[in-house]
């Protein structure tokens, strides 16, 4: 596993990493983001779970193959202990694909713990998501009854 340029000292510093890695299109970056464990998981939106170091690296750089994805976080809620912090943010991500450029508003769970090499991410499960539901509106005007 690839160790960050510097000490992470927040699990803020994880996430803008993490975020700047994809933007970047840099998998050794995103990877760097990632704790040293064989316990990790990575969910991609509509996915199956993908889990430990190397299978992770592998999907990150099959989605970075085409370039960097545009990922602006916004919406972030956080939750933080002492050695844990879950944070679920709204994404609006852009990213080319082989028929043009696709837009879309994803949900993310990032889960984060503390490491001896400072906070790292150990969880990251995207949800797609859509802007007719922000703030619990479905598409038909009316409160939406998914919880999960």
């Amino acid at each position: 596993m690839p160790k960050s340029p510097h000490l992470m000292v927040s699990p803020e510093d994880v996430e803008a990493a993490f975020y700047e890695g994809l933007q970047n299109g840099e998998v050794e970056q995103v990877m760097a983001c990632w704790a040293e464990d064989e316990e990790l998981v990575c969910i991609p939106p509509g996915g199956e779970p993908v889990h430990g170091p190397a299978d992770i690296r592998a999907l990150f750089t099959a989605l970075l193959a085409n370039g960097s994805i545009t990922v602006r976080p916004m919406h972030v809620h956080k939750s933080h202990g002492l050695a844990q912090a879950i944070h679920t943010v709204t994404e609006h991500v852009s990213v080319m694909t082989d028929e043009g450029q696709a837009v879309a508003q994803l949900y993310a769970l990032n889960v984060f713990h503390k490491t001896p090499h400072g906070w790292r991410l150990v969880a990251h499960h995207t949800s797609p998501g859509h802007l007719a539901d922000v703030g619990g509106v479905g598409d038909s005007g009316e409160p939406s009854s998914v919880l999960h």
